[in-house]
């Protein structure tokens, strides 16, 4: 970095000498290059299957042609990176990360720095995040932007960095003011704790859905983050009940799922069990259509296999397959695969590896039978991370299918 430096105040020097203006050699002097890019991220020991399923996928994402099909490329790309991440590989994530062809690279380096942060390697933290707001701009659609850097703002608010994080979450963006008071909720202090929840009760005096549900997923992460305060779970909680009065069933089992991974996280299995049981009335009290229905069962029964009820679980994931065989060609083909995936992960998450892998097989069948580019490579590109993350070895037979699948893409 000396050297650079010296070569570049040489070559200052030289303009001057032969009359170049001053102002242009301030502006050569004076470039604010921001941090240093590290020059290795810690990637961890991990089955060689798994790195190639993340490849597969890779190649699948990016099989899509960039014109007319930026955003599904961009997104499949996202994805990718984002299975990188799950499977402890930040410098392979990196790398795809480089790669990726629209705003979401942005978003990308800014899901690194949160790696890193909950890895607890924050030194090159900062490099990333600037990485990710110079990488999202997009001049159409501001929303892209600012989605990024809310995701900023919240790292900056997680490494202690207020002055950072300020200005960053627009007024009206209640989604990164939830995102913002999560972040806080981490290291609030007893005051700073009544300031965070009489903010997120403003959110839903506001009464709109995105107010609201941004409000609830803020009594979440205090809940989380001040579990050893039983008076303090209390409130929230009943705060939670008096938020979600008007909002759809989707959005409360999916809040208590996440007060169930509170008293997870905090060893509490009875707690625990209590939200779960409380998640899966909501679902039981609704009717829904198969996609749903197959997605809610099985992370009902991801849940119930944390707490030790793999009974329960085994029945109803052998419900869920039988209803999967009634129902599923109900769905339009290009839903299928992500409607039956869920189920795949869930016996996966139960141990049962064999259960699990039969559901992948047809998972990837399904998933390649439209004709049409985008649903086949969001398809196996949703599927190879997913068995990736989930621990899923395919046998030779699935791994030769979805080769070809892939192959297939290129063409």
């Amino acid at each position: 970095m000396r050297l650079l430096k010296r070569i570049c105040l040489g070559m200052v020097g030289s303009v001057l000498l032969v009359g170049a203006s001053s102002v242009n050699a301030q502006a050569i002097a004076g470039v604010d290059r921001g941090p240093e890019a590290p020059h290795l991220l810690k990637d961890q020991p991990v089955e060689e299957y798994r790195l190639e399923l993340i490849d597969l996928a890779w190649q699948a994402a990016t099989a899509y042609p960039i014109n007319p099909h930026i955003k599904n490329r961009g997104r499949a790309e996202e994805h990718v990176v984002q299975g990188a991440l799950g499977i402890n590989q930040p410098h392979l994530a990196w790398g795809y990360a480089k790669k990726v062809v629209n705003w979401r690279r942005g978003a990308c380096y800014a899901e690194i720095a949160h790696y890193l942060i909950e890895q607890g390697e924050t030194e090159h933290v900062e490099y990333f995040l600037k990485q990710a707001i110079l990488h999202s701009k997009d001049a159409k659609q501001g929303w892209r932007h600012a989605r990024v850097k809310t995701r900023v703002a919240a790292a900056r608010l997680l490494v202690g960095n207020e002055k950072g994080a300020a200005g960053l979450v627009e007024d009206q963006d209640f989604a990164g003011q939830g995102e913002q008071i999560s972040a806080k909720a981490v290291s609030a202090t007893d005051e700073e704790f009544i300031e965070l929840v009489a903010a997120l009760d403003k959110m839903v005096k506001l009464e709109g859905y995105d107010e609201i549900w941004a409000a609830m997923q803020g009594y979440a992460q205090l809940y989380r983050h001040h579990y050893s305060n039983p008076t303090r779970r209390s409130l929230l909680l009943k705060k939670l009940r008096l938020a979600w009065e008007d909002m759809p069933g989707i959005r409360r089992l999916e809040v208590m799922l996440q007060f169930a991974d509170a008293a997870l996280e905090n060893d509490d299995q009875q707690a625990a069990k209590t939200h779960i049981d409380e998640a899966d009335e909501i679902r039981q009290s609704f009717r829904w259509t198969i996609d749903y229905d197959l997605r809610l069962r099985a992370d009902i029964a991801r849940y119930r296999t944390g707490v030790g009820q793999s009974d329960a679980v085994r029945v109803l994931l052998e419900e869920s397959v039988k209803l999967a065989d009634e129902k599923l060609e109900s769905l339009q083909n290009f839903y299928r695969a992500d409607a039956l995936r869920p189920i795949a992960e869930a016996f996966a998450v139960l141990g049962d590896e064999e259960g699990s892998l039969e559901i992948y097989r047809r998972v990837v069948e399904v998933g390649a039978l439209n004709p049409n580019i985008r649903p086949r490579v969001s398809d196996i590109t949703a599927s190879c991370v997913s068995m990736a993350l989930h621990d899923i070895k395919p046998d030779a037979e699935l791994i030769s299918e979805i080769q070809q699948i892939v192959d297939g893409l290129k063409k």
